[in-house]
């Protein structure tokens, strides 16, 4: 801080009030508030006449001082009526506490910051971006000024991001920014005992940072060692028609949405690489695709500036229409993708039973009934199909692109290259129910009976083992290839055996479970069909959760994305959001450099932006070129909050990619 005059004393102690020379102290600090966000303080005495008035103006100073600190709490805590607090011009008066026992009043005023765009131009009465500015004034007889300190206060929940008075850039580098208080990949979160960012943080941080699947080791940036997904599990209720999001931290219910225009008894949930689900209607011959809202996936349809999407189980948006006839009937924003399997020469399938996800984020469906077999892209444009050997029962990718399904009910299951031009079918001697592939891309079968199997991802190998009791459905494997499998419609229990098929442990769930699959933090979920509830395990506690409020769910897909995101398509993503200043109107540039990337690798880096972090959720994501300068205009990243994600990809497990800094910049 700049130095302040000295306290003094006049002639015989009594304080003097000659004029003395004008002095202009003016003062620019650049810091961050407790929730995130840029302070910009300013700070005007004038004409100090002497050692008194010297005196006079520090205590008035540190007044000021102490009514912006106690402004900043008291207007934060009354966010919710800013606009109605700017129209009435409000004051926030108070006594502060100053050295030697002293006390002076100061007065907070709140105003708006010029926040609208140009060249619209600013209402003076109404907030727009969540930033306002707070004017704190201490007035002492000895001054002919009072002092005045002015400060923005943004609930913009961005940390501290070092930025200089130009708001930038930001570069996350710590190794070559040796600067403490800078940014870092880390964002000075918990690290793990390599040094890296704990994986799997599905909030942003308080430095507005975001790691799923990622570590962070000496400050660059690296797919993590430990496999992760989103924290959501998607279940079918099969018994109203509609799929239900579950945060898998919590258990609570994040959402619920109609798979079409009706009951169209949903089944097979299978979550795409950006945390979308398709899901399969088994009494037709559609599949729906629901966005993940917390990503971002969502679109405003209507375009009135926010996603309208269901809030929990009790807000299912109505669906009007056809089925097969997409999406425009549907009132929830978050249904993307709704369409008829109809392609070509291959048969329909009017009871979807197998859904999944390939590495290249495109979907693969069939039924049960019939033998075609259907490529979609993201978008839900049939691309390809074909008519296998036999029906689908269940699917899943790896990671060369292949797609692996069971003939329910048959002693087969069957391999289709991508392109849906040949597939090989392979005697399990198993009548199969549910699939499922481990880390070293082993296909796993389940059946209803008493046995099981394994066998090598170019089909051989062939292992059979057996469990006591009848019978099992839904099938999935864990990180460290432990096997789960849910006992089914007539048995209340999942078998946990090692990858060799050794016996670990039963757990007794209620409700008689048909799917399972694992979450971001490593625990067994089993959907219970008969109980209308879900179930979470703990493998290490052996502990039992179960959960309410489901319809009949049935599922034997990767509802949680785990398989699609670290089996058919290794990935994890660092996510940052920057505010740059109530003056700041576009951002410029988003720059990154590489340290390695070895061959079946990628980095890619997209971003959205908007006039404060509540938009962003409706903002759409935008592909980034590396060091591309963006225009200053409605066609680059407009907005004062920036959200920048970076995805690493491998092919190969072990091998990563490796982000040396990133750095994002504002046009100042």
């Amino acid at each position: 801080m700049v130095p302040f005059l000295r306290h003094a004393k006049g002639t015989g102690g009594r304080k003097t009030r000659q004029r003395g020379v004008a002095v202009l102290l003016t003062m620019v600090v650049m810091s961050s508030l407790l929730v995130g966000g840029l302070i910009s303080s300013g700070m005007r005495m004038t004409n100090l006449r002497a050692a008194g008035e010297r005196v006079q103006g520090t205590q008035a100073y540190a007044c000021a001082e102490a009514g912006l600190n106690a402004g900043r709490d008291y207007y934060r805590a009354r966010s919710a009526q800013w606009n109605m607090l700017i129209q009435q011009g409000h004051v926030f008066t108070e006594q502060a506490a100053l050295p030697g026992q002293n006390r002076m009043q100061f007065e907070v005023r709140i105003f708006d910051n010029e926040d609208e765009f140009p060249p619209a131009a600013n209402n003076p009465n109404i907030d727009n971006d969540l930033t306002v500015l707070l004017v704190s004034k201490c007035t002492d007889a000895l001054l002919d000024k009072p002092v005045e300190l002015r400060q923005y206060l943004t609930l913009n929940p961005i940390g501290s991001i070092g930025l200089n008075e130009k708001y930038g850039p930001a570069k996350y580098d710590l190794t070559t920014n040796p600067d403490p208080d800078g940014p870092s990949f880390s964002g000075n979160e918990p690290l793990d005992a390599n040094g890296g960012l704990v994986s799997g943080s599905t909030q942003f941080s308080s430095s507005g940072i975001k790691a799923v699947g990622v570590d962070l080791r000496n400050d660059q940036l690296a797919l993590s060692t430990v496999y992760t997904t989103l924290p959501f599990i998607w279940l079918s209720n099969s018994g109203d028609g509609t799929v239900s999001k579950i945060n898998t931290e919590t258990g609570v219910e994040l959402g619920r949405y109609r798979t079409g225009p009706g009951n169209g008894n949903p089944s097979r949930t299978s979550v795409d690489l950006d945390g979308n689900v398709w899901v399969g209607n088994r009494n037709n011959n559609t599949i729906t695709k629901i966005g993940l809202k917390e990503a971002g996936n969502c679109v405003d349809r209507n375009g009135n500036g926010v996603i309208d999407s269901s809030t929990g189980p009790n807000d299912v948006r109505p669906w009007t229409g056809t089925w097969g006839g997409g999406v425009a009937g549907a009132q929830d924003e978050c249904v993307l993708v709704h369409v008829a399997l109809q392609h070509g020469n291959a048969e329909t399938p009017w009871d979807v039973r197998a859904v999944t996800v390939d590495k290249n984020n495109y979907v693969f469906a069939g039924g049960l009934t019939a033998r075609g077999f259907y490529k979609l892209a993201p978008d839900g444009t049939i691309v390809a199909s074909m008519n296998s050997h036999r029906g689908h029962y269940g699917a899943v990718a790896d990671k060369d692109g292949n797609v692996w399904t069971m003939a329910g009910g048959q002693f087969y299951v069957e391999r289709h290259n991508n392109n849906l031009t040949s597939v090989q079918q392979y005697y399990i001697g198993v009548a199969g129910y549910g699939i499922a592939l481990d880390r070293n891309g082993r296909v796993w079968s389940s059946e209803w009976g008493n046995r099981f199997s394994r066998m090598n991802p170019d089909g051989s190998g062939l292992q059979i083992f057996y469990h006591t009791g009848c019978c099992a459905q839904g099938l999935a494997v864990a990180n460290n290839g432990d096997v789960f499998i849910a006992g089914s419609l007539s048995q209340g229990y999942v078998h946990h055996y090692n990858n060799n098929g050794g016996f670990v442990y039963r757990y007794d769930i209620p409700g008689n479970p048909t799917g399972v699959a694992i979450d971001a933090a490593g625990k067994i979920w089993t959907s219970n069909y008969n109980t209308g509830t879900a179930s979470r395990i703990d493998p290490v506690t052996r502990q039992i959760h179960t959960f309410l409020n489901l319809s009949y769910p049935y599922n034997y897909s990767d509802m949680t994305g785990f398989v699609a995101r670290n089996f058919t398509a290794r990935q994890g993503t660092w996510t940052v959001r920057q505010y740059c200043g109530a003056s700041c109107l576009y951002w410029k540039s988003i720059e990154w450099k590489l340290k390695q990337m070895p061959a079946g690798t990628t980095v890619s880096v997209r971003a959205r932006s908007a006039l404060n972090v509540i938009g962003l959720a409706n903002a759409t994501w935008r592909p980034i070129i590396n060091g591309q300068i963006l225009p200053p205009d409605d066609t680059g990243l407009k907005g004062r909050v920036i959200e920048v994600e970076v995805k690493l990809t491998t092919t190969e497990d072990g091998v990563t990619p490796i982000v040396d800094w990133v750095e994002i910049t504002p046009w100042s």
